[in-house]
């Protein structure tokens, strides 16, 4: 009996040890999903300067749909130590959401854009909030102009192989080839601050292009092989060689252009850029003529009466005029940009009316900044491009990182068929006669103080170009024909840009 009694005890020992445990654990979860544990968690990790924790309790809470002024305070906070600015920016907005004007929380976020380089966002915040920057943060902004950015660029002549290779073999009797050759091109560019939340670019650009159309034919000449004796007089006779002649004309392809766009920022997070580039070529056309004329020589000479018998045959002729050209182009595009947490979004559409006909393109080209901020950036953009009913599309992929407080690189691959091709809010167009098949390239910037910033840039690109050869066949019908033929060859092209930008 007694053994039974201490049996019971402990049995209720136990089951009330139990529900004391439980008790207490329900309460410290209880406990843990208060608003007082998070605030109270989060604020001495704050104070311990402890980044982790208040990240780690701080989203905890949002999941539990708490969250209020001084919870976004310290995850902004928190952002900003790691270094992640776009996560930073999120939070200070919501903190202002609920206490809107709040005077840190407005400074925190111009810091952030500062931080990411979008200087547009950096001043609409503080045209918006003029009390709550000092006098000399405002005062830049009376200040029309932006920033004054000038570039140059050289290409040396590539390699097309050799020069004046007629295929005899293929029974070519003409061939022509317009080479690409030095090209020099400089641009020079100034921004200004129209209204708190307008910009507007104006740029001039001068491309000069050394260009060189090479010809090589053969023509049907005559030569006097022997003069004979006969019992009538004298016999002339000939043999008819082909001739081969190669000729080149050297003159300059030479482009000037303006370029204009506007940076509108609507709302925060948000630009709309439109943009007008207009270009006046000149340059020269090569025109060539051919003709067959009939040609006469001496036959034979007859003693009888002395007379001098002559014989008619076809000579042919090519003569070759060059006349100056020129020609006004333009494009129109414009692109809406959105910056949504680690992503910038951004679609862009044009109209050109090169080669005297209408090209549309439409793409668009998403930005992921994996550490919210410029110390990696990973971009990845398709365009679609119409002209009459053909479709082709151009892809690219880039990688940029910071590799120094001061210095940024980036790499890029380009796929697609270039031709008419425009990029950048169409500051770059590629309108040359000689379409790029295949580009990649790196660009690099180095900032030197507050005002000054270096750009080197280098672009690899396959070019291709088309040559115009015309070859002797027989039809179906045994007759001599002359066959047209185009055939493209590819050279690569190497380009070195150089740039400089004064900010004020």
């Amino acid at each position: 009996m007694m053994l039974c009694l201490k049996s019971l005890k402990r049995s209720i020992g136990a089951l009330l040890l139990l529900f004391v445990t439980l008790n207490s654990i329900h309460a410290v979860a209880q406990e843990q999903g208060s608003f007082h544990f998070y605030d109270s968690t989060t604020y001495a990790a704050y104070l311990n300067q402890e980044v982790k924790t208040v990240t780690h309790y701080g989203k905890e809470a949002l999941r539990n749909n708490i969250d209020y002024y001084y919870l976004r305070m310290r995850l902004g906070a928190a952002g900003f130590a790691k270094s992640n600015y776009l996560q930073a920016l999120g939070h200070y907005q919501k903190a202002l959401d609920f206490s809107s004007g709040d005077s840190y929380a407005v400074n925190m976020k111009h810091i952030c854009y500062l931080e990411l380089g979008d200087h547009d966002q950096a001043n609409l915040i503080v045209a918006r909030d003029n009390a709550n920057f000092n006098d000399l943060t405002v005062k830049k902004l009376h200040n029309p102009l932006d920033f004054i950015y000038l570039e140059s660029g050289f290409s040396p002549a590539p390699d097309h192989g050799d020069a004046f290779n007629i295929q005899e073999s293929e029974k070519e009797v003409y061939l022509e080839k317009e080479l690409t050759k030095e090209m020099f091109y400089t641009h020079a560019g100034l921004r200004f601050r129209v209204l708190p939340n307008v910009y507007v670019f104006s740029g001039y650009n001068y491309l000069n292009i050394r260009k060189e159309k090479q010809i090589s034919l053969f023509t049907s000449g005559i030569q006097r092989d022997s003069i004979r004796d006969e019992w009538y007089g004298k016999s002339y006779h000939y043999s008819f060689p082909a001739i081969l002649t190669d000729t080149s004309f050297s003159f300059h392809l030479q482009q000037n252009a303006l370029y204009l766009n506007a940076t509108w920022l609507p709302d925060e997070g948000w630009k709309v850029i439109p943009a007008l580039h207009v270009f006046r070529v000149k340059s020269a056309k090569i025109m060539t003529s051919y003709e067959v004329l009939t040609e006469r020589d001496t036959a034979w000479y007859q003693n009888i009466d002395s007379s001098w018998h002559f014989f008619d045959y076809p000579s042919e002729r090519y003569t070759f005029e060059q006349k100056d050209t020129s020609f006004t182009n333009k494009v129109l595009s414009i692109g809406v940009i959105r910056q949504m947490g680690a992503f910038n979004l951004e679609g862009y559409g044009s109209w050109s009316d090169f080669n005297s006909g209408t090209q549309y393109q439409a793409g668009a080209t998403v930005r992921w900044y994996p550490f919210g901020n410029t110390r990696l950036i990973l971009s990845t953009s398709a365009t679609s491009l119409f002209r009459d009913d053909n479709q082709r599309m151009v892809y690219e992929q880039s990688v940029g990182m910071r590799v120094s407080k001061f210095a940024w690189v980036n790499g890029f691959i380009t796929f697609g068929n270039l031709d008419l091709y425009n990029e950048k809010n169409a500051y770059l167009v590629y309108n040359q006669s000689d379409p790029i098949l295949f580009r990649m390239g790196a660009d690099a910037l180095i900032l030197r103080g507050k005002h000054l910033e270096f750009y080197l840039m280098y672009r690899y690109s396959r070019k291709q170009y088309t040559s115009l050869s015309y070859r002797t066949g027989i039809s179906a019908t045994n007759e001599p024909i002359t066959i047209t033929v185009h055939s493209n060859h590819q050279y690569i092209n190497h380009n070195f840009i150089g740039g400089i930008k004064w900010k004020l």
